[in-house]
């Protein structure tokens, strides 16, 4: 799986940014400040999934999983200031075989999940986490907000 190594650009924040995202508080202003976001797939293919910056992101205002994931994991860690992370994780659903993102933050003794703009809590690891979307979880990779890979697991059986 290894996403990151193909897909996670360096981001590097301008001060037009750092004034809009400044404004984020709380959980409800982040959740507020992606509400107008519009969900959109990235196009088909080896090349056709970009992972957009959040810069990127907040400017288009138009997101797939990776990159809202990627959003939400930078403001919770750098602005709202808390232990966050960004997930891709991978395995069967109702749907079939597919991978999705999600950004997470510790909160307690559980975990915040915002999957696409919603969010929900789940108690456990990241394994956990990875569950709460996929009942039949095969791997995972797990990176900081900087894209930096915290753990990668494929699960047998």
């Amino acid at each position: 799986m290894c996403y990151s190594i193909f897909k996670w650009r360096k981001f590097v924040p301008s001060e037009e940014f750092l004034s809009k995202v400044s404004k984020i508080k709380t959980l409800s202003d982040l959740k507020k400040i992606t509400k107008d976001f519009t969900y959109q797939s990235d196009p088909p293919g080896i090349f056709g999934d970009k992972w957009n910056t959040p810069e990127e992101t907040l400017n288009s205002k138009i997101y797939d999983c990776d990159d809202i994931a990627r959003f939400n994991s930078w403001i919770l860690k750098y602005i709202l200031k808390k232990e966050a992370y960004f997930g891709v994780f991978a395995g069967r659903n109702s749907r079939g075989y597919s991978a999705h993102a999600m950004a997470f933050f510790k909160e307690e003794n559980k975990w915040g999940v915002f999957d696409n703009k919603n969010l929900y809590y789940v108690e456990g690891d990241f394994e956990d986490i990875g569950r709460s979307y996929y009942k039949r979880l095969k791997k995972y990779e797990i990176l900081t907000p900087d894209g930096k890979i915290v753990k990668y697991r494929f699960i047998w059986g």
